[in-house]
């Protein structure tokens, strides 16, 4: 028997056919960020964000040569940056500013010595002692309230983004009156205020929220008259926009301007 023509049996060679697909999508996803990374001028904390991005998606360590040499990530780190999403990366100064430019407009208009410019966190805050604006146990604006609801209402114009009307009182309770308690007193102080503003002062009523708190969020001890009396106000906070976060960095990590330079 010739063993020449002995049948042979067939085997396949080479990898899978679906291994050459992965191995070229792969190249090409890692010819994307190569050029990406050779051309983009990119921040350096978005940088680290982002190759904490890579690692988790494709799950290698990322070493990166260069001006990033031994950069690294680990899960450790990358669990970490998640767990702060609205971390303000806003400039200070910014801020300083605009508090700055609202408390001189209150010094302008001989207003500085009724209304108390606070910055905060989520905004400005106009705080206004309750003997300027009403009487007491009473909801119905003074006339000498007149020129701080012109104040407000020309900052309204100001900024884009909410004005919040709270309503705070001190701890002593009602006697008597038309309201029950501080609750209902607090809340129909602001109300009483949010409709000035809306009626004379041309501000939009979709943009302002209203609320009273009664005691509940006090500045100052209860402990003397005095104290008492700055617990007893109003607040109009300015919300401004929300500041960019880690997260919404993360996202435009790799959409960065390239540059025509070498």
């Amino acid at each position: 028997m010739d063993l020449d023509q002995e049948e042979e049996e067939e085997v396949e060679e080479g990898a899978p056919a679906w291994m050459a697909t992965f191995s070229d999508m792969a190249t090409l996803l890692l010819t994307f960020f190569v050029l990406l990374l050779s051309f983009a001028n990119m921040d350096v904390q978005n940088f680290r964000v982002a190759l904490g991005s890579v690692k988790e998606a494709f799950g290698v360590q990322v070493n990166v040569r260069g001006d990033f040499e031994g950069l690294t990530t680990s899960p450790v780190e990358l669990s970490q940056v998640q767990s702060l999403p609205h971390i303000d990366v806003t400039t200070r100064d910014e801020d300083k500013d605009e508090l700055a430019a609202v408390t001189d407009y209150v010094k302008k208009k001989g207003l500085a010595d009724k209304i108390e410019v606070v910055g905060t966190s989520k905004g400005i805050v106009l705080r206004i002692k309750d003997v300027v604006l009403f009487k007491t146990g009473s909801d119905q604006l003074m006339a000498d309230a007149n020129p701080i609801m012109e104040t407000v209402g020309e900052l309204f114009k100001r900024f884009n983004g909410e004005l919040s009307v709270d309503g705070h009182t001190d701890n002593v309770p009602i006697s008597k009156g038309r309201f029950p308690s501080n609750w209902e007193l607090s809340t129909a102080r602001s109300i009483s205020v949010m409709r000035n503003l809306v009626d004379n002062y041309q501000v939009d009523g979709k943009r302002v929220r209203v609320a009273g708190y009664a005691d509940s969020r006090p500045i100052a001890d209860n402990d003397t008259p005095e104290h008492r009396a700055k617990n007893r106000r109003v607040e109009f906070l300015f919300e401004t926009p929300p500041k960019k976060s880690i997260r919404e960095n993360t996202s435009r990590a790799f959409r960065l301007p390239f540059h025509a330079g070498p």
